[in-house]
């Protein structure tokens, strides 16, 4: 946190690889992870669109994407805020995921 230092999580973009089906095809995912005392203080929210900013202004990729299982309902209520739109589910690790994805604009 800024008044404290501490390491609350992280943000970003990658293409991870997974061996998912269907694959995200080179699609950069955002991924983001923060500690449970920092939950539902609109951090993921705020340091995620930031990272959206950052790509509309730096990159010339069409769409982003994020995945994540079905019943984690704040994450999916995160990239909802953000402009993510369900767009199928695949297979990770042999559960079902949902996949949302998001245009860059910029």
């Amino acid at each position: 946190m800024r008044e404290s230092g501490r390491f609350i999580g992280e943000v970003g973009f990658a293409d991870y690889q997974r061996g998912m089906e269907p694959p995200l095809a080179g699609v950069p995912e955002a991924g983001w992870v923060l500690a449970p005392e920092v939950h539902g203080q609109g951090i993921a929210t705020e340091a995620v669109g930031r990272i959206h900013d950052w790509a509309a202004e730096m990159t010339d990729w069409a769409e982003t994407a994020c995945i994540f299982d079905p019943s984690h309902k704040v994450s999916h209520k995160v990239a909802l805020k953000l402009g993510y739109a369900p767009a199928g589910e695949a297979l990770y690790r042999g559960s079902p995921t949902l996949v949302m994805k998001r245009a860059v604009s910029g």
